[in-house]
């Protein structure tokens, strides 16, 4: 599995010590699905992180991130009407976004790993594949459940409505399917080749399939038969997409996208940006801009009149695993593994400094202290505004998972893999207490007001701790899998 992240290019910040470095940062892993807003000035993109990050669709300019899934995020779209993101995941859940809020809304656990997911046009209707072979469709207004029903004997991998309200499916197990709701009325055998993406014209005159052999099968939606075949690419085509005109789009992990001469079943223009596989893809709503995402960890937007390169988001060498906002100072600070902590001024660009090794960072509520640590042997707290160490705590295990400051800032904890929650008093940095019944340790802190702390351990239990005594007040066993 490639592991990687998105990175974007910003500033100076005249608080930071000399030689600080900046570097901007997205996503850890591969990159799967892209997609603009109804009025294309957003962008967002997703993938193996579980982190959707958001960016300017016209300049590709970094905005937000919304950490919110904990495997990969198989799809996301907007909501036609409203700035919401549909996401679902590998995790098994379907969340809703508020972008202008950049909140989560709503989320729904479906407990099955999600691999596909399909909209109509007037959101009336959704699906969702899974990796079971099943589909799923919901009311788009009130949630409701539609159908349930085993369609594949293999993972959904694409799903897609046609304006009627007919829905069309492909998966590994080598069909296409055509579904009016839970009743199959069309299926197509892909000769042995596995159906990996789907895409219909906006007329709905035409259904275009692409396979895991680099296959394009052409058919006609009102018998669902094969009208025409064509080899267009040497590896897997991972996404489809029509243009609002008509035109079709591929991309492949080949590391190639294409866009298509529909008349001619020839290539217009073949697009080179990437260098690995091409995952997603995404247009904007003038059909103009074209999104890709790929396992080199980039997104790159494309201009489709002329098929030139507009802009793209380079890569870090090495995982990003934290990353920090001060909105004062507008200032963003990344941490990675085995790499540089740096730090960046959001206003132009420019990169600052390298700081020290560290993949987490943290900033206290009234960003007086700044905490960096991670797989390294010692927590580093300093002085935010003059960049001085102030203290550093042992961490000899190379084990730490997150770093928190009470609110009042008088306390910071830690915990981390196979050790004791501890937590020390600021700014004398004497030990409190340190707590541990999880063998394995806690991946998860956090404040609950200045005097409880709540941990969520590798064994999927949650307790809570009285900060007075350092004793556990509350303990569930909220999941199966670590908190």
């Amino acid at each position: 599995m490639i592991k990687g992240l998105i990175l974007v290019i910003m500033a100076l910040n005249p608080h930071l010590p000399e030689g600080a470095e900046l570097v901007i940062t997205g996503h850890q892993f591969w990159v799967k699905t892209v997609a603009f807003n109804t009025s294309g000035d957003i962008l967002a993109s997703a993938g193996g992180d579980g982190v959707i990050m958001l960016w300017d669709g016209k300049t590709g300019k970094f905005l937000a991130s919304l950490p919110g899934h904990n495997d990969f995020v198989a799809k996301i779209q907007f909501w036609p009407s409203r700035n919401y993101l549909i996401s679902v995941g590998h995790d098994g859940y379907y969340k809703i976004w508020d972008i202008d809020n950049l909140k989560e809304v709503s989320e729904v656990e479906l407990g099955h790993p999600i691999c596909s997911f399909a909209l109509t046009p007037d959101a009336s209707k959704y699906a969702i594949g899974f990796e079971d072979g099943f589909i799923a469709i919901f009311n788009g207004q009130t949630g409701e459940q539609i159908a349930n029903f085993n369609a594949h004997e293999e993972a959904v991998t694409d799903l897609e409505f046609l304006p009627d309200g007919r829905l069309v499916s492909v998966s590994g197990d080598g069909t296409a399917k055509l579904w009016n709701d839970s009743n199959l009325v069309g299926l197509v055998q892909l000769e042995g080749n596995d159906g990996q993406s789907v895409a219909v014209k906006p007329d709905g005159s035409q259904i275009v399939v692409g396979t895991g052999n680099g296959f394009l099968y052409f058919i006609d939606p009102s018998g669902f038969k094969v009208v025409s075949k064509l080899e267009a690419h040497a590896g897997s085509i991972s996404d489809l997409i029509f243009t609002p005109d008509g035109v079709l789009i591929s991309a492949s992990k080949d590391s190639t996208i294409k866009i298509w001469r529909m008349e001619k079943r020839s290539p217009k223009f073949t697009l080179r940006g990437h260098f690995d596989g091409v995952l997603g893809l995404a247009i904007s709503p003038d059909g103009k801009r074209l999104a890709s995402g790929g396992a080199d960890r980039s997104v790159i937007l494309w201009d489709v009149q002329n098929g030139q390169e507009l802009a793209k988001h380079l890569i870090h060498f090495q995982w990003i695993t934290s990353l920090l906002f001060d909105k004062k100072s507008n200032l963003l600070i990344s941490g990675s593994f085995s790499d540089n902590i740096r730090y960046w001024d959001l206003s132009n660009g420019g990169l600052l400094g390298k700081g020290v090794v560290g993949e987490i960072v943290k900033l206290s509520p009234s960003r007086k202290y700044l905490a960096i640590g991670g797989s390294t042997d010692s927590v580093m707290i300093f002085d935010f505004q003059s960049g001085q160490l102030l203290f550093a705590i042992p961490t000899p295990d190379n084990m730490i998972f997150c770093i928190k400051f009470s609110p009042d800032e008088h306390l910071i904890a830690l915990s981390g893999m196979l050790r004791p929650i501890e937590v020390y008093k600021l700014p004398e940095m004497t030990k409190v207490f340190e707590f541990q019944e999880a063998k394995r340790g806690y991946r998860s802190i956090a404040f609950w007001g200045n005097d409880k702390l709540i941990a969520g351990g590798f064994d999927g239990k949650l307790v809570v701790l009285d900060l007075n005594t350092g004793q556990k007040i509350y303990e569930q066993q909220a999941h199966d899998k670590p908190i």
